[in-house]
This record gives C-alpha cells, structure tokens and sequence, in this order.
C-alpha cells in the first residue's frame, strides 16, 4: 500500500485534510470515500476503524479517500453537521475522481456513524456513485425518503448492542428496498471494537469488490 496526502478543496473554497491510500501497482483500481464519525465525539480520519477499514480495501484492490470534515484535524474551516459536511463528503468523491488510476466508473461511498448519516445524503444525490455502505449510521432526523430503493446496492451494518442504530428500527426503513441489505454484529455496540472490527472489514470489503466488480 503506497499513502499520500492529497488536495481537497470544497465547492465554497475550504481545503480539507486528507488522505490517498492505493495498492502496489500501477492501477487502475476502483475507488471507495470514506466518512468519519461526529468530531464532537472524537470522530477523525483516523478513528481505527477506518484505518482497518483503509487498509483492507487496499490489500483488495482498492483506492481509497479518508478526508477530515471542515474544523476538524487540519482541515480549513469551522465544523458544521448540515449541508456543508454533505459539501465535504461530495469534494472528497470528486478528488478521488480526478485520480488517473482511480475508475471513476466503479466508486462508492461508505460511512461511519455520523460519517453515515451524512454519506447517505450524498448518495441518495449523486447518481455516478455505485454503491453504499453506513456502518452504525444514527438514525435520528431520518425519513424514508433517503432509503428508497434507487437500484444501486447498499449495505447497512449495525451491532446487535448498538444503540445509536439499533437493528429493529432500521430494518422497517428498509422495508421494501430489494437492493439494501442489513447485516447485524452479534455483540458489537457502537464503537466496533474488535475482534467486530474485523467482522466490519470483511462484510463492507466483499460487499464493495462484489458491487464495483465490472462498469455500471
């Protein structure tokens, strides 16, 4: 794995900190952006589950985008939990698209609590991403609107200890979506520890390399 810094600039001007992370090679690999959790709770680029989660995608074949919401790390700004941190997540989807070795045909977006939350606004809006993963995604100020079934694959992990995303309330949001799935930790909580970490990297690795296998 090769790791670089790279240039995110959002639509209104702001540079956020972030990171590139692609396999030995020369490519061209798909690409997956990576959300981080709530910063008021210690959520960065760098909460080890996305390290783990960086880390096996690449070891797949992937390139991968971890980024610092504005306000958060190094990253210009102050952090807002509205429609700006939808800007960041859609200015890091286009900083991973303009990588030559990236295939800007097989991208997806996947999400980490608030970094969930937030990524499905962007998904449900941006038609050119292929697939989805929310990891504990909270589930407060939802509405079904954002789970329709749009035909593109999504993946929903949650703990069954997980009370910020308690399995028996997602799955009726689900309901109906036959491209969504809902995987359940046995004995995860919120913070996916291991050894569910691990558990997390396999699920969202498979589910990515099966959706972003061959062009849309």
């Amino acid at each position: 794995m090769r790791s670089r810094t790279l240039d995110v600039t959002t639509s209104d001007g702001f540079r956020l900190e972030a990171t590139l992370e692609v396999p030995a090679g020369a490519g061209p690999w798909p690409g997956v952006v990576l959300a981080h959790p709530h910063p008021f709770y210690g959520g960065t680029k760098d909460v080890p589950l996305l390290v783990a989660l960086a880390d096996g995608l690449t070891r797949r074949g992937f390139a991968v985008v971890r980024f610092n919401f504005r306000g958060v790390g190094r990253s210009e700004g102050r952090f807002f939990p509205d429609e700006r941190a939808v800007a960041d997540v859609a200015a890091a989807v286009a900083a991973l698209w303009e990588q030559p070795a990236v295939k800007a045909d097989r991208c997806g977006l996947a999400g980490y609590s608030f970094g969930a939350w937030v990524g499905l606004r962007h998904f449900v809006k941006e038609r050119r991403l292929r697939a989805f993963v929310a990891v504990g995604m909270p589930l407060w100020d939802q509405s079904p609107a954002w789970f329709r079934d749009d035909g593109r694959p999504r993946l929903f992990i949650t703990g069954s200890h997980d009370d910020i995303s308690p399995a028996e309330a997602l799955s009726p949001l689900l309901a109906g979506a036959e491209q969504a799935r809902l995987e359940v930790i046995s004995g995860a909580d919120h913070f996916y520890t291991p050894p569910h970490q691990q558990a997390v990297v396999k699920s969202t690795v498979t589910f990515l390399a099966e959706a972003l296998a061959s062009p849309g």
